[in-house]
């Protein structure tokens, strides 16, 4: 009895146990066999890509060194006493040279500092003055060491605050009066540059043309106030006209000269 059961239990631990092995074992050359046919798969598709690649070279190129030397590089403002230094804007494609200049500074000329090429030469020479009030443009012709040449065209920029003036005469239909013999004017308003050499005194007719130059008072001028005399002017109807610099301003309201 105890025989036959040693016999079955024998023959139930050794048969399930290598039907087990034998299917495992099946799996696994299956997937071994799936795993090298995909490699070979992409094996092939690399090789093919890798045929297929075309290899290109850029070009770069040097902007800088490529830069014609017909040009100016630097131009600037040298005669302001100041800490500061003004540069101006170039652009070679239009030819242009942009001042912007401070109205403070009352510069009636430019005295530029300018930078070139290697070998390039200006003309005019850059030590000679550039107006500020000119109706002609300043123009420069720059000349590299190979021949090649180019204009540059001086435009200024006057940075200047708007002034005003107060009225003389309130009510236009009774205009004050003053002696056309001798009179000494007293001009007030607001943001006035407080300089003989830069602000100037007008007469106009009623047409805004101007037929009289007012002269300068001994007393000191400032942003407020400035005082201007009339010497045997023609009797008659005048508006005042102010240019303080850049800018030019006229009385609404006629003053009487009698």
């Amino acid at each position: 009895m105890s025989n036959k059961t040693d016999d079955m239990k024998n023959d139930y631990s050794i048969t399930p146990y290598t039907g087990v092995r034998k299917e495992q074992g099946h799996i696994g050359m299956t997937l071994l066999c799936s795993m090298c046919a995909l490699l070979l798969l992409c094996s092939a598709g690399c090789t093919r890509e890798e045929d297929n690649l075309i290899i290109t070279e850029e070009t770069w190129y040097d902007t800088i060194s490529s830069v014609q030397d017909n040009r100016i590089l630097e131009y600037r403002i040298g005669n302001v006493n100041d800490d500061y230094t003004i540069y101006s804007a170039i652009d070679d494609s239009t030819g242009t040279i942009t001042v912007y200049l401070p109205a403070y500074y009352e510069l009636g000329v430019i005295q530029a500092e300018i930078k070139l090429p290697e070998g390039t030469t200006i003309s005019p020479d850059a030590d000679v003055p550039v107006p500020v009030f000119e109706e002609e443009p300043f123009v420069y012709e720059v000349t590299s060491a190979e021949g090649l040449k180019a204009t540059y065209t001086v435009d200024i920029v006057i940075q200047q605050e708007d002034f005003s003036l107060n009225e003389l005469s309130r009510n236009p239909d009774s205009p004050v009066s003053f002696s056309a013999k001798e009179s000494y004017i007293r001009v007030t308003g607001t943001n006035i540059l407080g300089n003989y050499a830069i602000t100037r005194g007008y007469l106009t007719n009623e047409a805004g043309e101007r037929v009289y130059t007012m002269g300068e008072a001994q007393t000191p001028p400032t942003s407020r106030q400035i005082y201007l005399s009339c010497i045997d002017v023609e009797p008659g109807l005048y508006w005042i006209e102010i240019t303080s610099y850049a800018l030019t301003r006229r009385m609404e309201n006629p003053i009487n000269l009698r």
